[in-house]
C-alpha cells in the first residue's frame, strides 16, 4: 500500500450468547480506536466490522480486540478454543511506502 492510501482493515467478531457491542483496532503505538460495526441479527451471530486507516510510512503492527455486549474487553492472553473458547487479540503486520 502507498502512504496516504485509505485502507480498510476489517473482520468479524463473535461472543456467543452475549453479542459484541464494539470492536477496537490499534495500529502501531497509537491508542485503541473504535471500528464501525454492521447491524447484528442476534447475540449469537458474527458481527462484521471495519476500521478505515490512513497509511503512513513504515511497518505497523495491527491488533484487534472485541468488547462484549456486557462490556467485557477481550483479553490479550492467548488461549485455545477448548474448553471455554479462544481468547487473545488478533494481530498482523502491515507496511506502507
Amino acid at each position: 500500500m502507498k502512504v496516504g492510501d485509505r485502507v480498510p482493515i476489517a473482520g468479524v467478531a463473535w461472543q456467543p450468547h452475549i453479542g459484541v457491542k464494539a470492536v477496537q483496532v490499534k495500529v502501531g503505538s497509537a491508542g485503541w480506536q473504535d471500528a464501525e460495526l454492521a447491524d447484528s441479527v442476534s447475540s449469537d451471530t458474527w458481527r462484521q466490522w471495519v476500521y478505515r486507516w490512513t497509511a503512513v510510512a513504515g511497518q505497523h503492527e495491527v491488533q484487534v480486540r472485541a468488547v462484549s455486549a456486557e462490556g467485557e474487553v477481550q483479553t490479550s492472553v492467548q488461549r485455545p478454543p477448548a474448553p471455554n473458547g479462544a481468547s487473545g487479540w488478533h494481530g498482523v503486520t502491515i507496511s506502507a511506502s
